[in-house]
């Protein structure tokens, strides 16, 4: 900010803001930093750089850190604003340069909230549940190159493709798999976000004890 380097100061206050948030903190990092709140100013800064003509590595450094918020509300998010951030999610991904870290993270998160869509609201069933499985396709061709980055991420899309299925026991082994193969890998932040999907999973068939 100093230095009017602001197209990397909004970048970087996005990724401050999802560890606070992470972290439990109720800090606006928005407002320390910018004198704004969080809410406008994500907002602002994504619809003004949709809207403009800016593209390139510019636009992909200033907006890529709000995908992140799907990560947020999805643990526990309301569905209207994990709707909202899917759409302009999708805006983002027509104009960003998507690097394949970029892309293996965005699909992984839009299959997640495609199954849970799909559970929920039985008229929109086709459409969310032909994205889930696009996205499933796309792991299970990854995880054949690398077993170690896309297996707990393959897994748990199975596992909740099997919950919407009602198939409990598949939808449980693969929670199982998901969950073990996320700690082994060290990718701590997705073994929280599947334990959270197998919990959920096991609420609704009020299993609460294990086994």
């Amino acid at each position: 900010i100093m230095f009017k380097e602001h197209v990397h100061a909004h970048s970087l206050v996005g990724h401050l803001q999802l560890a606070l948030s992470l972290n439990g903190s109720t800090e606006d990092a928005y407002e320390t930093f910018f004198g704004i709140s969080k809410k406008v100013s994500e907002h602002r800064i994504i619809q003004k750089s949709i809207e403009s003509n800016e593209g390139g590595s510019n636009f992909h450094i200033k907006v890529i850190p709000y995908r992140n918020k799907l990560f947020l509300v999805l643990m526990d998010g309301p569905d209207k604003e994990i709707n909202e951030w899917y759409e302009l999610g999708q805006k983002i991904d027509e104009k960003a340069v998507v690097l394949f870290p970029r892309k293996v993270h965005d699909s992984f998160i839009d299959g997640m909230i495609s199954f849970s869509f799909a559970r929920k609201y039985k008229d929109e069933r086709e459409r969310w549940e032909e994205i889930g499985n696009s996205m499933i396709a796309k792991f299970q061709r990854w995880e054949d190159s690398s077993e170690w980055n896309f297996a707990n991420k393959f897994h748990l899309l199975l596992a909740e493709r099997y919950f919407l299925q009602d198939d409990q026991k598949k939808a449980f082994k693969h929670y199982d798999m998901a969950i073990k193969a996320s700690g082994d890998h060290r990718f701590l932040h997705e073994e929280g976000l599947a334990n959270v999907a197998a919990a959920k999973c096991c609420l609704h068939y009020n299993k609460r004890e294990e086994g």
